[in-house]
């Protein structure tokens, strides 16, 4: 019964991994390294910390596509439209020397 129990878990926990590949967005191009703050204080992946490191740029790719105000090519965003309305918490940017 623990076996069945341990293999149903791991099951579900693949299947959510692969689900959440599945919902990406598929060949976005590279955007320029840049940084996004929400009230001051940084989020996303940092790539003006990380440039070069393997994946950083593809996750700025996917987090730029999905945050900002604006329609990239290829996205599915702003998944998050409360961050641009102007009221309470706003999401800005800034260059990599911000």
């Amino acid at each position: 019964m623990r076996r069945l129990f341990v293999l149903i878990v791991a099951a579900t926990a693949l299947s959510g991994a692969a689900i959440g590949v599945a919902m990406a967005d598929p060949g976005l191009n590279d955007v320029a390294p840049h940084r996004h703050f929400i009230n001051g204080r940084e989020v996303g992946p940092r790539i003006c910390d990380h440039l070069g490191e393997a994946g950083v740029q593809a996750a700025f790719n996917q987090f730029h596509a999905n945050h900002h105000s604006h329609n990239v090519t290829g996205g599915q965003g702003p998944i998050a439209p409360g961050l641009h309305n102007e009221v309470g918490a706003e999401l800005t940017a800034g260059g990599c020397g911000s």
